[in-house]
């Protein structure tokens, strides 16, 4: 099926992709990329760094893994392409690795991700929400954007917040 997605050609690529472990996972993957409007060249890059991935990281099977592990594997991703004489330029190597590995892996469940911490005003910034869009009226882009300003802390305390119903 690989082959078709892709429309490969070449024996030696076929074969590369279809003995690399986790055949149908990158499938469902390169499927679903293909479905929201990816491109084909784009796609076929992705499919490569796929096998970097599964190589660097050890998968013989499906696994959690930690964004940890992606970031060490990146790097040493990166090593490899400084020592290879035929890239001209490696810049963007470790991100766009752990970009497709990440990617991938949240697709398929495998990606494991630390607990987000409870903000300090967590309590505070769902009743502003609500106010900004139940009663101030506020478009949800707008609403996004001042919930990502104030997130990064409150100047004056959370005194200057609108009051909520929960204390009136």
């Amino acid at each position: 099926m690989l082959r078709t997605l892709l429309q490969l050609r070449q024996p030696f690529y076929i074969a590369r992709q279809e003995r690399t472990p986790l055949l149908r996972e990158r499938e469902a993957f390169l499927e679903h990329l293909l479905q929201q409007g990816t491109s084909l060249a784009a796609a076929r890059g992705v499919s490569w760094q796929l096998l970097n991935i599964i190589m660097l990281l050890r998968l013989k099977r499906l696994r959690g893994v930690w964004i940890d592990e992606i970031e060490a594997a990146a790097r040493k991703w990166t090593q490899q392409q400084r020592s290879n004489p035929n890239i001209r330029s490696y810049k963007h190597t470790g991100s766009y690795f752990i970009y497709v590995a990440k990617k991938w892996l949240r697709f398929a469940g495998a990606l494991k991700l630390p607990a987000t911490p409870c903000t300090r005003f967590a309590d505070k910034m769902g009743d502003y929400e609500r106010w900004m869009t139940e009663e101030a009226g506020l478009s949800i882009p707008t609403v996004r954007s001042r919930e990502r300003k104030a997130s990064s802390g409150f100047p004056h305390g959370a005194d200057h917040l609108p009051p909520c119903d929960s204390e009136t």
